[in-house]
């Protein structure tokens, strides 16, 4: 039950390192100007969803062997997620439209699940780090 424990903690630190280094990311990417892309589904996706999204992929993969399903990656066909027993499922950025319109409500890297856990890594919101919103 130790060792279980210890592989536990030591997962959820991971975790906890891969989620602020994609909400600095975020953060850099907030104080400037960003590109904005449209979804197929026309929802927007800015330059910082994709940062971070790469962040906590590339980090991920090289913790696990698991497969990973992010917001930013939803194209993989239903076909291959539907063998999958475990995944990672990842939000990279949980408010863009609040991120686009700089207001301080968005979440930083808010939900990275994985198999038998489920982890919340929320950053805090800008507002709520000190700074002070942009009009």
């Amino acid at each position: 039950m130790a060792q279980a424990n210890t592989m536990t903690n030591t997962l959820a630190q991971t975790i906890l390192r891969i989620a602020k280094e994609a909400g600095d990311k975020i953060m850099a990417i907030y104080d400037k100007d960003f590109a904005i892309y449209e979804k197929q589904d026309t929802s927007p996706l800015t330059e910082a969803d994709l940062a971070a999204h790469n962040v906590i992929v590339d980090a991920l993969g090289k913790e696990s062997d698991l497969p990973i399903l992010s917001e930013e990656s939803a194209d993989i066909s239903w076909d291959e997620r539907k063998q999958w027993q475990s995944y990672w499922l990842v939000d990279p950025l949980d408010g863009t439209k609040e991120f686009i319109k700089k207001n301080g409500a968005t979440k930083l890297p808010p939900d990275v699940r994985g198999p038998e856990m489920f982890i919340s890594a929320w950053g805090k919101p800008r507002a709520k780090r000190g700074r002070k919103k942009k009009k």
